[in-house]
């Protein structure tokens, strides 16, 4: 029960970000802003200043007029409770929507399988490092600030590393194979390749 109220206090304060809640997929996904157009960055700082794209809408290349695919970052959350704190894990992924209203689309399950198959744990750990860093930039509202934004009681802390699982060398693994001529996602493989 709990953890239904963090969620909600989390899709509440996210709200005004532009990150909607899906509830059948169990995602929050980054939307545009009105002022975004056809991508939407984020500025943020791990080691250095950069930019992540959160949302991209792509055209067909033969009619620029149709939109082929909306990507956004999205990601899950679940909270564990841990001693006397309530922590909360972020899994980073991908969400494919299509039309105005950003709906499911139909074939993203593919676009979202072909991704995965080309990023590895770094790309990954990466976007996790982006989202900590975004939610902690969002937190720095408090009651009193004029936006007045901070009407949820959670608040962003620092990752916590969980001792006693095995470090794995991703160097170690066999690289990920180059398929640089299958540049493209799948579904603009099948109508042009």
């Amino acid at each position: 029960m709990f953890k239904s109220l963090l969620r909600f206090s989390l899709q509440h304060r996210l709200y005004s970000e532009r990150v909607a809640w899906y509830k059948d997929d169990k995602l929050f996904v980054f939307l545009p802003r009105d002022t975004d157009g056809d991508v939407r960055a984020e500025v943020w700082r791990g080691d250095r200043q950069s930019s992540r794209k959160v949302f991209e809408r792509k055209y067909n290349k033969k009619n620029t007029s149709k939109v082929l695919t909306q990507k956004h970052l999205a990601f899950s959350v679940d909270f564990h409770r841990l001693a006397s704190d309530w922590l909360m894990s972020i899994t980073p992924t991908w969400f494919f929507s299509y039309g105005e209203d950003f709906k499911k689309s139909g074939y993203g399950h593919t676009n979202l399988s072909w991704l995965k198959r080309k990023e590895n744990n770094r790309a990954v750990l990466n976007h996790f490092r982006f989202l900590v860093a975004w939610l902690r930039s969002i937190d720095t509202d408090d009651l009193f600030s004029e936006k007045g934004k901070r009407d949820s009681f959670l608040s962003f802390g620092d990752c916590v590393a969980l001792k006693g699982a095995p470090f794995l060398d991703e160097t170690l693994w066999e690289p990920l194979p180059d398929e640089s001529e299958h540049d493209d996602p799948p579904s603009i493989q099948k109508l042009f390749g």
